[in-house]
């Protein structure tokens, strides 16, 4: 029993840890990506720019992508986070869901 419960603390004391750090660089590096967002959505735009997308939509036959490519250029930052955010979400539930099957 005694050795469970220093597990636990053991555990406990590193995922305060690690979100501690984690914690400590997420406000360490915004300021970074606040000076950097204003480059790289300059970046984004003159990439989406250069691709001529109205060539690729009249390819395709989906009427969702000509709004959803519209968005992204408009605030290409807000669709990469979207999309990172989206994945994340993914990878979480996909852990959710394997953890639950090896407790079975």
């Amino acid at each position: 029993m005694s050795e469970q419960k220093l597990d636990r603390e053991k555990l406990n004391s590193l995922i305060n840890l690690f979100f501690n750090n984690f914690n400590e660089m997420l406000n360490n590096s915004k300021p970074l990506i606040n000076e950097s967002a204003d480059e790289i959505s300059e970046i984004a735009i003159w990439i989406l720019n250069k691709i001529d997308l109205q060539m690729i939509l009249k390819n395709t036959n989906c009427k969702f992508i000509d709004p959803v490519a519209n968005s992204i250029r408009k605030d290409p930052i807000k669709a990469i986070l979207l999309a990172t955010s989206i994945g994340a979400i993914s990878v979480g539930l996909i852990t959710l869901l394997s953890r639950s099957k090896f407790k079975n």
